[in-house]
């Protein structure tokens, strides 16, 4: 999803307005390619860096990604952060165990500004609380 189309077209959100854009501070996250977890269920939790990794959820026609800012701003541990994207997918949390269930991970880079059109800068995703 673009940032222009994630501005104004998500769902779950008002759409962003013009006159808004003074009064936002405005944050990017430039994504890897995501990569197939290939494990077990039960090892899965320990192949994911919380602060590091963000993480796409498959299962049929369901799909969830959270980027890796998600997990370190709302203090999940590896095994919430798989429950976390399970849900965003619109499946159960505990989907992720099922063997038909595909998990990816990815990186992120993220820029953010200071303030409303302030200078912009990298955010550290590890030290997030």
């Amino acid at each position: 999803m673009s940032a222009v189309d994630a501005a104004t077209e998500d769902p779950r959100f008002s759409p962003l307005r013009p006159d808004e854009l003074s009064s936002i501070v405005i944050e990017v996250t430039v994504l890897t390619m995501p990569e197939r977890i290939h494990a077990a269920a039960s090892e899965l939790p320990g192949r994911i860096i919380v602060g590091q990794h963000g993480l796409i959820v498959k299962s049929g026609m369901c799909v969830g990604l959270l980027l890796p800012q998600v997990a370190t701003e709302y203090g999940f541990d590896a095994e919430e952060f798989l429950c976390q994207t399970c849900m965003k997918a619109g499946l159960t949390p505990d989907m992720w165990l099922d063997t038909n269930t595909e998990v990816y991970c990815f990186e992120g880079q993220v820029f953010e500004e200071t303030s409303p059109g302030g200078e912009v800068h990298e955010k550290n995703l590890r030290s997030c609380k």
